[in-house]
């Protein structure tokens, strides 16, 4: 989920819906990602395979709305491939400049080598990747809580007048309306705790150890969030008295490092964001690589795409591509569009959480009618699936709906563009559904 580059930027987003009722918004989040977990979590556990979405879609629902789940998940992965390139320059620039490293950094000098960086890494093998994931992100992590809880004990509330409680918690109460908008945010905020699924291949029991990373992924990130949000709120707070420096913030935990302990510590959060967005940008590579290979496996079994290194263990040239595909996206907005990496962050991270929300509610609508055909007291389950698909849509409408400005009024044209391309694939060519089948099949066996 690349924790720090989240927490450093999307709370603000939150608050101007919500003021300083941010932890709150993500305390319900945490309530409704875990309800999306559940289902993918079930699905895991039914079908161990690359294809994630591809594959549970086209099990549960049919070969057509798999490869359409599996394209839009790809594509959504492929997006935030721009994501984790655009965040990595964005973050090395700050901290080359305040470390007086490089006073005037060139950001496409960085993203290129960011780039050769994380095909070394994502060549590595997946248990070794899996480890520098691990390590990259729980270091961060422990930062953020450790930074959390000195916030919350330094600051003077008798002084400040009002109780930590009351600051996350706005004394007027909160608009409905406004609460479900910044939930929308709140919830992509999430994206990419599923990735944990592409691994079906990989993992040694991943019938019981990819359901358990998908619910404590979720459940125990979403109380992350909540804590480190409430200390955001409370320590900006306290130090400008009220939320307008909160929500103008260029990096929330900076500020909040370089205030209550040392300018040292602001720093170091700045390394800990480009750690994390390389170590999304690996994760995003390493679970695109996997569906795309599922997908080739079944439509084309001897090419490129379909084969596995001489080890045995990765899509060798699905990680090279994909690898690539990042650069590729962002010298295309830099040079076609003349974005910054400011935007190219953005729009792609804009353009990837649109995408990613239409193979999760293909996988919800698989799990359940995956329950209700089971029959029996399993027809009940049904019930989360259900809430799960009205928060998905919901989250969809509020995502476009109204639509924003510039880049952000052509995005969402451009993901529908991108899904319709999908479906328009598997209405012309039957001989391609036929594969997927006979491919789903083969899995099975």
């Amino acid at each position: 989920m690349a924790p720090t580059m989240a927490m450093n930027l999307n709370p603000q987003q939150l608050a101007e819906h919500v003021g300083s009722a941010v932890p709150i918004v993500f305390m319900l989040a945490t309530v409704g990602i875990a309800l999306i977990a559940w289902c993918f979590a079930r699905l895991s556990s039914l079908y161990p395979d690359a294809g994630a979405a591809y594959r549970f879609a086209g099990e549960t629902i049919g070969a057509r709305t798999g490869f359409v789940a599996g394209w839009s998940l790809a594509g959504a992965y492929l997006a935030f491939g721009g994501v984790f390139i655009g965040g990595a320059s964005i973050f090395s620039t700050s901290l080359l400049e305040s470390t007086g490293i490089w006073s005037a950094p060139n950001t496409d000098v960085i993203a290129i080598a960011a780039t050769t960086l994380l095909i070394m890494l994502a060549l590595a093998p997946v248990r070794r990747v899996t480890i520098i994931l691990l390590a990259a992100e729980l270091l961060s992590v422990i930062a953020m809580v450790a930074l959390s809880i000195d916030v919350v004990g330094s600051v003077d509330y008798g002084q400040l007048g009002v109780g930590a409680a009351d600051l996350v918690w706005p004394a007027g109460g909160m608009n409905f309306t406004a609460v479900a908008l910044a939930l929308s945010f709140a919830l992509l905020s999430f994206a990419g705790f599923e990735q944990v699924m592409t691994l079906g291949e990989d993992a040694r029991d991943p019938k019981r150890q990819i359901p358990i990373a998908l619910l404590g992924t979720a459940i125990v990130g979403g109380i992350i969030y909540t804590l480190i949000t409430s200390a955001e709120v409370i320590g900006i707070y306290d130090m400008s008295g009220g939320m307008q420096a909160f929500e103008k913030s260029q990096g929330l935990l900076q500020t909040l490092g370089d205030h209550y302990v040392s300018s040292s510590v602001g720093t170091a959060f700045e390394a800990f964001a480009v750690v994390s967005a390389f170590a999304g940008g690996l994760a995003v590579v390493v679970s695109t690589s996997r569906i795309i290979y599922a997908i080739s496996r079944d439509l084309r079994p001897s090419g490129r795409f379909a084969q596995l290194s001489k080890t045995g263990d990765a899509p060798r040239t699905a990680l090279i591509a994909c690898s690539l595909s990042g650069l590729i996206e962002y010298g295309v907005l830099r040079i076609g569009f003349g974005a910054s990496a400011d935007d190219v962050f953005f729009w792609a991270s804009t353009a990837g959480a649109l995408l990613i929300l239409i193979p999760y509610l293909l996988m919800c609508v698989g799990a359940g009618c995956s329950f209700w055909r089971a029959g029996g007291s399993r027809r009940l389950e049904v019930v989360v699936p259900i809430l799960a698909c009205a928060l998905i849509l919901y989250t969809l409408r509020a995502s476009v709906f109204p639509l924003g400005e510039g880049a952000y009024a052509v995005i969402p044209f451009v993901v529908i563009g991108w899904v319709v391309a999908a479906i328009l694939i598997v209405i012309a060519r039957p001989a391609l559904v036929d594969r997927i089948r006979t491919g789903l099949l083969a899995t099975d066996l």
